[in-house]
């Protein structure tokens, strides 16, 4: 998505090229929704529903909040300074429409940050979550090697005992 924006705000409106931006801010967005219904239930095992609900619902509030006041707010206010210049140069105004960038710089410029927080955010998550997988796998490692350990012992005292997969159906 930062792509995408990045590319919104460089390249000009005119351009075909802004396809680019839209595009690439799309397919970050259906990514980041995909990803985010696949890591929920790796994250939260217990109370998977509560968990879930609540990412969209708090995604759900973030989009209203940020139409309404980081675009809408800003795209309002700079087609109504647009109406009145084009009032004092004569012109006709256009208003309630807005052409230009400056309409949706301060916009851009709002998601690029609450984007870069979301990677900063994502970050640190995987990182803590690869931390808290990393030290499971000792753990059952070490669990299973005690195990087998276990069994070989049980195996020395008791020669016949029939101990095939047993340490691998606890695990």
């Amino acid at each position: 998505m930062v792509i995408g924006l990045i590319f919104l705000l460089a390249l000009p409106l005119e351009s075909k090229a802004i396809v680019i931006g839209f595009f690439f801010d799309s397919f970050g967005n259906g990514f980041s929704w995909a990803c985010t219904a696949l890591t929920i239930r790796a994250l939260f095992a217990k109370d998977i529903g509560k968990h879930y609900n609540f990412m969209y619902v708090g995604a759900f509030i973030a989009v209203i909040a940020l139409n309404r006041f980081g675009y809408g707010e800003n795209y309002d206010r700079q087609a109504k300074l647009n109406r009145d210049a084009d009032l004092a140069a004569g012109r006709t105004p256009i208003y309630p429409r807005c052409a230009g960038k400056k309409c949706v710089t301060n916009s851009m410029v709002i998601l690029l940050c609450v984007n870069a927080t979301a990677i900063v955010g994502s970050t640190w998550l995987h990182l803590r979550y690869r931390r808290f997988v990393l030290k499971r796998r000792v753990e059952c490692t070490v669990e299973l090697e005690n195990c087998r350990l276990d069994v070989q012992q049980a195996e020395n005292v008791q020669p016949g005992l029939n101990s095939v997969n047993m340490c691998s159906e606890t695990h």
